[in-house]
């Protein structure tokens, strides 16, 4: 049997030199950036033709009209900006990808400038006559939902000049967030540390907790420094980017007569706050067991103070038969989802080889992961992959958003395949639980 060659990957690693079948492969959106660049074009040129329904919305053929040349523009601007911001996460220091990022976020925040007349003008008719479009025009019907749920937000639903002039403003508010990302993925430089023996060794945000989880404590103190410490030179421009970033969503939440950003927040997906304070309480009121633990913890390790470089070191070695290759890594979770069903497992392994995934650290890219639905093209999901078992159970967790988004964008119109984020943790936590089992 021939031996199997992992690349080599980690935060000093170029982009270039991770192998393709190791990335994801965004000209599934677009072949090349000349298809982007006419995608880009048409889009432009499609814009104005939102403002020809401006004013008319009261009939119900045009209504619909209206509403399917939003979906098919807004399916245009998903997936520009997915092209650009895909490649822009792989590598943060790849300045090219940040233009075209930037030029994407434009083109996006135009859009919103174009069809912000839309919700405002269905809102200005009366109840009654919107239920009788909806009963009486066939093409509204795909729409039922968007229009309810724009009923029931109303009352934080601006008219069309106020909506334009925030569109407008979206660009200009998002400068912290794009400044953090740009600071943490690009430009922070993590230090060499040494472990417990006197070896050099390396900290990032891709092998951060696999230094964590380590026997030695010395390379877990060392790593929580490096990186911990890093951040603290920056403390102060972080500050402000936070800053910023809490100034915004104040700034909507008030614009659009919400008493706080917490309500702000929950509204779109319709969560009373309620429900929100619950889940903290529940937390808190049970946090003896955890305490309890990390007493254990202690004891079992002989320290005489737990230290946050201690919280993640296991208490046995049984994880280190999780230490495997993503391709095993993939074996164990097929095998660990089969109650799935068939369907579930061939999309699952269509997922696994058919470019969905970008897999290794390299440098400038965005740390963590994610899964990022693209309509009528497939998810992309973006990893760290480290070999413990935290890593497999993400790859997990990923993919079930994964599979629900490809489900759904299979199975839903545009305008109706989207969900909210409370039901979507339902689908990645099923895969953690069933793994772990």
């Amino acid at each position: 049997m021939s031996e199997k060659i992992v690349p080599a990957h980690g935060s000093s690693v170029p982009r270039a030199e991770i192998p393709a079948n190791c990335k994801w492969r965004v000209h599934d959106i677009y072949a090349d950036e000349n298809a982007w660049k006419e995608a880009c074009a048409e889009l432009k040129a499609k814009l104005p033709v939102l403002n020809e329904f401006k004013g008319l919305l009261c009939d119900a053929k045009v209504m619909a009209a209206a509403l399917m040349m939003q979906d098919e523009v807004a399916q245009l601007v998903e997936k520009i900006y997915a092209y650009a911001r895909l490649q822009q996460d792989a590598d943060n220091t790849d300045q090219h990808m940040q233009a075209l990022s930037g030029e994407a976020e434009a083109l996006a925040a135009e859009f919103s400038n174009a069809n912000s007349f839309i919700e405002p003008e269905i809102l200005s008719l009366d109840k009654e006559k919107l239920a009788e479009m909806l009963q009486t025009e066939p093409a509204l019907a795909n729409y039922k939902y968007y229009i309810e749920n724009l009923v029931r937000l109303a009352d934080h639903i601006l008219p069309a000049e106020m909506e334009e002039l925030l569109a407008k403003s979206r660009l200009a508010t998002g400068t912290g967030a794009t400044a953090f990302r740009s600071l943490v993925s690009a430009d922070m430089q993590f230090p060499k540390i040494t472990d417990g023996n006197g070896n050099e060794a390396t900290v990032s945000e891709g092998n951060y907790l696999l230094n964590m989880t380590s026997p030695d404590r010395e390379l877990r103190k060392n790593s929580f420094q490096g990186l911990m410490g890093t951040y603290h030179k920056y403390r102060n421009t972080l500050a402000s980017t936070l800053t910023g970033s809490c100034r915004t969503a104040n700034f909507y939440a008030t614009a659009h007569k919400y008493p706080d950003t917490l309500h702000a927040s929950l509204a779109a997906d319709n969560i009373p706050t309620s429900l929100y304070d619950g889940l903290i309480k529940t937390v808190h009121d049970n946090l003896a067991p955890l305490h309890e633990y990390m007493q254990l913890k202690k004891d079992v390790l002989g320290y005489n103070e737990l230290y946050p470089y201690d919280i993640y070191v296991p208490l046995s070695n049984a994880g280190d038969s999780f230490a495997c290759d993503f391709e095993v890594a993939c074996e164990k979770i097929t095998e660990a989802l089969a109650p799935l069903g068939e369907k579930y497992l061939a999309n699952l392994k269509k997922g696994f080889s058919e470019g969905w995934i970008d897999i290794y650290e390299n440098k400038g890219k965005r740390s963590g992961a994610y899964s990022w639905g693209v309509y009528g093209v497939h998810p992309f999901v973006l990893l760290n992959y480290q070999k413990r078992y935290n890593s497999i159970s993400t790859i997990a967790h990923e993919m079930g958003h994964a599979l629900h988004s490809y489900f759904s964008s299979s199975a839903q119109t545009y305008i109706n395949a989207d969900y909210t984020i409370f039901c979507a943790e339902v689908a990645s936590t099923t895969n953690e639980i069933l793994l772990l089992e």
